[in-house]
C-alpha cells in the first residue's frame, strides 16, 4: 500500500514540475502576455527558489524525523508542501497581476519541491535491500506524470484555448497529492 501511495504522489508532484519544465514559458507569454523582454527573469525565478525548496526540504524533513518520529517526519513536508503548491499555483490563475502571478508560481514550485527529497527518502526506506527497484519505480512514476502533464496541457489548451485550465487542474492534482501522503507510512 505505501509503495502504490508513495508512486500515485509522486506522479501528482511530477506532473506539476513537468508544467513549469515544458509549459512555463509558453503558459506566461501566451496565456498571460508576459512580455519577451520579462519572460527570462520571470521563468527563471521559479527554478531558483525550486533548488531552495529541494534543499530545504529535505533538511527540514530529517529535522522533523528527529523531533516527532519517521512516520510524520517524512509526511508533513510533501503535505504541507504539496498543498501549499497547489494553492498558489490556483491563486496564480485568477490574479489579474502577472507581478503576482509570477510569484505565486515561483512559490508553488519551491513549495513543491520541498517533495522530492522527502519522497526519495521514503523509497529508500521502503525499499530497504531493494531500494534500487523501488526508486526506479519512483523515477518511473514521475516520468509517466511528466510526460502526461505535457501533453495533456497542451491538447487542453489546443481545446479550449484556455491556459489557466491546465494550471488550475495541476494545481487541483497537488492538494490530491498532498491529500495522498497522509496515507503514507515511511519506514526506516
Amino acid at each position: 500500500k505505501n509503495f502504490w501511495l508513495l508512486m500515485i504522489m509522486y506522479y501528482c508532484y511530477a506532473c506539476g514540475v513537468f508544467f513549469f519544465i515544458s509549459w512555463l514559458p509558453k503558459y506566461l507569454f501566451h496565456g498571460r502576455g508576459v512580455s519577451q523582454e520579462d519572460l527570462t527573469y520571470s521563468a527563471s525565478l521559479p527554478f531558483i527558489l525550486a533548488a531552495a525548496g529541494c534543499l530545504f526540504g529535505g533538511m527540514l524533513s530529517d529535522f522533523l524525523v528527529k523531533k516527532i518520529g519517521i512516520i510524520w517526519g517524512r509526511r508533513i513536508v510533501p503535505l504541507v508542501g504539496l498543498g501549499l503548491s497547489g494553492v498558489v499555483m490556483l491563486l496564480a490563475t485568477v490574479t489579474e497581476s502577472n507581478t503576482i502571478a509570477v510569484i505565486l508560481l515561483a512559490l508553488g514550485l519551491a513549495f513543491m519541491d520541498v517533495t522530492a527529497p522527502v519522497a526519495w527518502a521514503i523509497a529508500i526506506g521502503l525499499g530497504k535491500q531493494h531500494s534500487g527497484a523501488i526508486t526506479g519505480a519512483l523515477n518511473t512514476a514521475g516520468l509517466v506524470g511528466g510526460t502526461v502533464a505535457s501533453l495533456g496541457v497542451g491538447y487542453l489548451i489546443s481545446w479550449t484555448g484556455n491556459y489557466n485550465l491546465p494550471v488550475s487542474l495541476l494545481g487541483i492534482q497537488l492538494i490530491v497529492g498532498a491529500l495522498i501522503t497522509l496515507g503514507i507510512k515511511a519506514e526506516s
